[in-house]
């Protein structure tokens, strides 16, 4: 019977995941409307499949231009791509860089039960009221609340014809979708068990296969790494990046990010190996979103050639072909 609600509330949470990364996929593909007028059309070439997708405004104002779901997804592939080669062109490039962060991390798992006693001791733990605002802070991150985040700034884009909401928006579906699916793949493949779910002083690493025939408490082997962890320092990053001007920015989301982290280990739901490693995830995948999209536009700057253009605005509906040279 255990195991039959474990699975159930797995291939719920599945559902759940599935749900956002398709609500996400929309967002991004949302239109870009235009209060202004007077501007030029700016188009972004994809170096990787060419195509040209115009992001600008037209002359007339007022003017809807889509970039469809199909080159999003052409993004999010280059991405995924980018993502799985990094670790091995690290290792051919910078080896010694390479073996040093796979002895970092065998390190930290080998003590994860000496730093969970130092960083989250039974005192902390005996705290009711703490635990139940780290606790209360940790279920601050889910599904709904980063479609809420990435679509206020995909609105505000939107609605007040501003290219950085737009590119945040973009950068933070991408970084989320993008570490997600590798947190998820690597939580079913190790399937290790959390703090709070272990019997004795090592922590259970059974494999994808093992967990059909446990029975595991509560969200059951699934530890390594911290999903909520690698979304925080995910959006923190984007966020970061997007608003350097303003101080505050930079350190609240990392701040943020990095209490998102300790949380987790105080309410026994992962031990620092976990927390670590989901932050490299998330920070590492929105680094190669910010990256790729700086790209884009050095790309768009300099490109020449054929660009085709489709216009629909209150005034006219057209498509126009024009040659940069």
């Amino acid at each position: 019977m255990a195991s039959e609600m474990h699975f159930r509330c797995r291939a719920s949470s599945l559902t759940a995941y599935s749900r956002f990364i398709a609500a996400a996929v929309l967002i991004a593909a949302l239109p870009a409307r235009s209060a202004a007028s007077g501007e030029v059309p700016v188009a972004v070439r994809d170096p990787q499949f060419g195509a040209r997708w115009s992001e600008g405004r037209h002359e007339l104002g007022g003017g809807v231009v889509f970039e469809g779901t199909w080159s999003f997804v052409n993004v999010l592939g280059n991405d995924f791509h980018s993502q799985a080669t990094y670790p091995f062109q690290l290792a051919r490039r910078q080896p010694m860089k390479f073996l040093f962060g796979a002895v970092g991390l065998a390190a930290l798992i080998a003590s994860d039960h000496t730093t969970q006693d130092i960083l989250a001791p039974s005192s902390i733990a005996d705290d009711t009221g703490f635990r139940i605002s780290m606790q209360d802070y940790s279920d601050a991150v889910s599904g709904r609340n980063a479609l809420i985040l990435v679509g206020g700034f995909g609105a505000i884009g939107f609605l007040a014809d501003s290219p950085r909401e737009r590119s945040t928006s973009m950068m933070l579906v991408e970084s989320l979708v993008t570490s997600g699916v590798w947190t998820e793949v690597l939580k079913k493949t190790t399937r290790r068990e959390r703090p709070r779910e272990i019997d004795g002083r090592a922590s259970d690493w059974t494999g994808p296969g093992k967990v059909f025939a446990d029975e595991p408490v509560g969200g059951g082997l699934l530890s390594f790494p911290s999903g909520h962890s690698t979304g925080s320092w995910a959006v923190a990053t984007v966020l970061a990046h997007q608003y350097p001007s303003h101080g505050i920015v930079p350190v609240a989301a990392y701040g943020a990010a990095t209490l998102m982290s300790y949380s987790r280990m105080v309410v026994d739901a992962h031990w620092l190996s976990d927390v670590t490693i989901g932050a490299l995830i998330g920070y590492g995948c929105a680094r190669q979103v910010i990256s790729a999209h700086e790209q884009r536009d050095a790309a768009a700057a300099d490109s020449k050639g054929w660009q085709l253009n489709m216009d629909v605005t209150r005034q006219h509906t057209g498509v126009s072909l024009s040659y940069d040279f």
